[in-house]
């Protein structure tokens, strides 16, 4: 079921919970395993033989054939010794095989066939946009699948011909909130969250301190609600020639509809059989060469003999650039002190650490290569102290060289903190921007303790040790303290926006307080410059910089080779909290990912790992909860 989920991170927790008398919903998980079993009734792929491009001399245009299956990758690979040919393609690398086609001479157009891909609504509306520029150099475009959910759809719905296998299944729902209240579970069992927050509609504490919402949460996230289904319902009718009454309206008729009544709502273009010759044939005509790579790798490199093998895990991989170009830092997490961590699928999570981010800064400021930056930004937030230590270093980069931000998902609290270091921001339509807030506390577990028969004997000297103390809330004195320390950073964080944004930004006062934005409205407060995805970015930033055509394009942080993987992996290396769960319960995160489904599990464990901190740092800049579209 197609839905927009705001996950705390205590639903994570509740689906890893053996105990749990929950009945699981339906998940994205269910549809792709009955996707699995209708994969013999896919269309026929292009034969091996017919990928082979046209005998020289002889012309003849090709078709791109493009296969978007399960999630994309999100920056570079984490590890130099894996073939990019073996790991699952990346945002930026479908986006750039699209824009082969629509800058080929030889390629007639474009094949899109989605098998069950698992996109963000952010992911959808960039490879939209690259869709509809191969459209605009008037070549054609086909998306074909045997199931649409609502992102899938709404990518689809900008091709020339979209077509479903016949008999398959066509799910429009829009979109849903589920927010999760755990005030009453949590005195059950003994916990008191002692949260505060400063921002009238941050709604960071809520989850854990209500049974329900307060008036200013819901009118914060109602808002946000709207952007989000006006762009995607407004796309839905843009490209299927619809006002938007008539596309909300076949929406919900989707599901009761039989092939012949898609095709007469507008919902589709043809209900098809396995094969595609008839389409393609009254497209492309019959003399033409499949075109499956689109530039990409065809097979692993990796050698046979393991001596070579071995030589080549050993051999760290060439570094930097050759010649002048724009480099692409990618910021994906949590943030929090310590060292940065990639979301290997193995032992860690992907998070923004401040040491690693000062040092890559400072890295890319002397390079004379390097002529400008781009930060590619998805982040709901963390550590206050982290943001403002990387604030300041992406502040001295941005002071020698350009600095462009690119937000895909999400740059929320933390997250929109170090957007402001950057000259120029863009962000994609459907990016979740602001929350520009504060939120602290602790959680207080003396109950849990006594309930469970623990007990325990606190020992400590120094004046401020009892903030941190789990057994007890806080006593007034200490609530009043961290509330004014919260205000101070709150402050800062108000400055820092209105300092980088400049003369751009509206009023302060209407976009702060934890207010939370779609990119399109962010766009209408001065909040960022531009709507639009990364290859914009990076095309503004070479500009910026005065380089011609030929640049290079440096995405970071690099991949590490085999041996410092092996010492990151096991050389007792920072872990994050969720790897740590992953790693020592891999039952019950493998039942919680299956139970939320891939995108939901993602989010909602970066939200945990965040929040998180708080055992340590009682001052956070965090998005209220993880927000998912399913």
């Amino acid at each position: 079921m197609p839905m927009l989920r705001l996950l705390p991170a205590a639903l994570a927790l509740a689906a890893a919970c053996p105990a749990s008398a929950a009945v699981a919903p339906v998940t994205t998980d269910d549809v792709a395993d009955a996707a699995e079993q209708a994969v013999e009734a896919l269309p026929v792929e292009p034969a091996e033989e017919s990928v082979a491009p046209a005998a020289a001399g002889r012309e003849a245009s090709q078709v791109g054939w493009l296969e978007i299956e399960g999630s994309l990758r999100q920056g570079p690979a984490p590890f130099s010794f894996l073939d990019p040919a073996d790991l699952p393609p990346s945002l930026s690398d479908v986006l750039a095989q699209i824009e082969r086609v629509e800058t080929s001479d030889d390629h007639a157009g474009l094949v899109v066939h989605l098998k069950g891909p698992e996109l963000s609504l952010s992911q959808a509306g960039a490879l939209r946009r690259g869709l509809e520029r191969l459209k605009t150099a008037g070549k054609p475009v086909v998306v074909f699948a045997a199931a649409y959910d609502t992102t899938g759809y709404y990518l689809a719905s900008v091709a020339d011909r979209l077509l479903l296998q016949r008999n398959g299944s066509l799910e429009l729902q829009g979109i849903a909130v589920e927010e999760m209240y755990l005030a009453g579970m949590l005195e059950k069992v003994g916990v008191e969250a002692d949260l505060m927050q400063v921002g009238r509609f941050k709604g960071a504490e809520e989850t854990f301190t209500r049974t329900g919402p307060s008036e200013a949460w819901s009118e914060n996230i109602e808002g946000l609600l709207d952007g989000l289904y006006g762009g995607l319902l407004g796309g839905i009718a843009a490209g299927r020639g619809m006002d938007r009454a008539e596309a909300e309206a076949a929406m919900a008729d989707a599901w009761l509809l039989d092939d012949a009544g898609l095709v007469e709502r507008g919902l589709i273009d043809a209900a098809v059989e396995r094969g595609l010759t008839e389409e393609t044939s009254s497209l492309f005509g019959e003399d033409f060469a499949w075109d499956t790579q689109l530039g990409r790798a065809g097979g692993s490199a990796m050698p046979t003999s393991p001596f070579a093998l071995f030589a080549q895990l050993m051999n760290p991989p060439a570094r930097g650039m050759k010649r002048d170009g724009v480099a692409v830092l990618h910021l994906n997490g949590p943030i929090g002190a310590g060292e940065s961590g990639s979301d290997d699928g193995l032992f860690s999570s992907a998070s923004i650490g401040q040491d690693s981010v000062v040092e890559q800064a400072a890295e890319l400021a002397a390079d004379e290569r390097v002529k400008a930056v781009v930060l590619r930004l998805d982040s709901p937030g963390g550590s206050a102290h982290a943001s403002e230590m990387m604030f300041q270093a992406l502040e001295d980069l941005a002071a020698v060289k350009p600095v462009l931000v690119s937000i895909g998902s999400m740059a929320a609290s933390g997250g929109y903190y170090l957007a402001v270091a950057g000259d120029t921001i863009y962000a994609e339509p459907t990016a979740i921007v602001g929350s520009i807030g504060v939120v602290g506390g602790k959680m207080s577990l003396g109950g849990l303790y006594e309930k469970l028969g623990v007990g325990i004997h606190r020992r400590s000297r120094g004046p401020n040790t009892g903030y941190l103390d789990s057994t007890q809330p806080f006593t007034d004195a200490q609530r009043e303290r961290v509330r004014a320390s919260m205000v101070k950073i709150y402050d800062l964080f108000k400055e820092r926006v209105a300092g980088g944004r400049g003369e751009r930004l509206g009023e302060l006062a209407e976009v702060d307080a934890g207010r939370l934005f779609t990119g399109e409205q962010a766009l209408e407060k001065g909040m960022i410059d531009a709507v639009g995805g990364l290859p914009q970015a990076i095309a503004a930033a070479a500009s910026a910089a005065g380089l011609g055509a030929g640049y290079e394009v440096e995405h970071l942080p690099e991949p590490l080779p085999f041996p410092e993987a092996i010492s990151a992996m096991f050389g007792g290396a920072q872990v994050s909290a969720v790897a740590a769960k992953k790693a020592t319960l891999p039952a019950a995160a493998a039942a919680a990912r299956r139970l939320l489904g891939p995108a939901a599990w993602t989010a909602a464990a970066g939200w945990l790992d965040a929040a998180m901190q708080l055992r340590t740092e009682p001052v956070l800049l965090l998005h209220p909860a993880a927000i998912v579209i399913r």
